[in-house]
């Protein structure tokens, strides 16, 4: 069995947190909340051995979250749920920018074709079931709370590096 390190302070209830505010944002050019929609998202983050070096050659990722929001139509599930993991996958691999397109040199035959997702800061986030304009919106605003939750955790932790110097808005 091998020994997984994830992150310390991005947690699975600073990803639960971070997905209740995103879904109660008002939903860009439609009534509603985002959480009224529906789309899968997956989020992965960087686990590592134990005393490994950090690179991004050796990293290799976990899921930090999968959920599916919403879904009218029973049919909706299953392929979005395939398109957001392909999405992430092929993001966490590098074989997709998270630009307003795929990129057709890096694709495999069981690769999705379509865009919708961050990689941002060793984190990477794909959502399907939406344009993929809004696919990618979602992704970014949820990394960007994880992100900004990760750092509100650190910064009460009694580990916090003493002698950062950091503007502190209190």
């Amino acid at each position: 069995m091998k020994l997984i390190s994830r992150p310390k302070f991005l947690t699975e209830e600073v990803a639960k947190e971070a997905l209740s505010v995103v879904l109660e944002m008002k939903m860009p050019g439609a009534t509603g909340k985002i959480g009224d929609q529906s789309f899968h998202i997956v989020s992965l983050a960087p686990n590592k051995q134990p005393g490994e070096i950090f690179t991004d050659e050796v990293i290799s990722p976990f899921v930090l979250l999968e959920y599916s929001v919403g879904s009218e139509k029973p049919e909706w599930k299953p392929h979005c749920v395939s398109i957001a993991q392909g999405k992430a996958m092929q993001l966490w691999q590098g074989r997709a920018n998270g630009g307003t397109d795929i990129l057709p040199h890096e694709l495999f035959p069981s690769d999705t074709r379509y865009w919708g997702g961050v990689k941002r800061d060793h984190m990477v986030t794909a959502c399907s079931g939406l344009k993929p304009w809004h696919d990618r919106m979602i992704a970014g605003l949820y990394t960007e709370i994880c992100v900004a939750l990760t750092y509100d955790a650190w910064d009460k932790s009694p580990e916090k590096k003493e002698g950062l110097w950091y503007l502190r808005y209190e």
